[in-house]
């Protein structure tokens, strides 16, 4: 269900953001060329605009330059087209790039993307625990649910650091006090209260 709120939220912004930019309709300086190869039209305004009319090539291409240029959203969603494989062939190493560059920026869904992609092993086909932990941090030192599960469960077990048990616990706590049933469960299955 989380994911899926995640990506409906993301659908939903980008057509908001089109509709605010553009009032529903093509801006004037824009050609939408028709019959051309995905990704090579390069008049489009932005990576929203090339993403809400469905060319994810150009979309993707555009989210990257955005994301180097200084634009945190952009480097979420260059990091989940690159991650998922939408506009072109999955790459978790470009993935892991720009969700990194969005956690630098103190921008918790990138520490919690980079954090998942380290801890599957996505990118160099070898979990790295120690990274992931790290991220992990990063995304609850920014109070996000996700990221104190995910380290306190780190922490708890031993994974990709020293063994903290206390620490695990109230990074669990903390992400159960804001209502992620899953730090919850956790904390039940290690008879712990809430």
């Amino acid at each position: 269900m989380g994911r899926m709120y995640y990506r409906l939220a993301g659908v939903v912004a980008v057509a908001a953001c089109l509709a605010l930019s553009t009032h529903g309709q093509t801006p004037p300086d824009v050609v939408v060329e028709t019959g051309s190869e995905p990704g090579t039209n390069s008049s489009y305004p932005d990576g929203a605009y090339a993403y809400a009319i469905g060319d994810f090539p150009a979309a993707r291409r555009l989210f990257g330059e955005e994301c180097r240029t200084g634009n945190t959203g952009s480097c979420l969603r260059a990091a989940d087209d690159w991650r998922i494989g939408r506009g072109g062939p999955q790459d978790y190493g470009l993935a892991i790039e720009y969700a990194d560059l969005a956690c630098q920026r103190r921008v918790a869904d990138g520490c919690t993307v980079a954090a998942t992609i380290h801890f599957e092993g996505r990118a160099t086909g070898e979990p790295d625990y120690g990274a992931a932990r790290e991220a992990y941090g990063a995304a609850c030192d920014l109070s996000d649910p996700r990221g104190c599960a995910g380290l306190g469960n780190m922490q708890y077990i031993g994974l990709g650091g020293l063994r903290e048990r206390r620490e695990g616990i109230e990074n669990l706590r903390q992400a159960c006090r804001q209502a992620f049933d899953y730090a919850c469960t956790q904390l039940r299955d290690y008879g712990q209260n809430r």
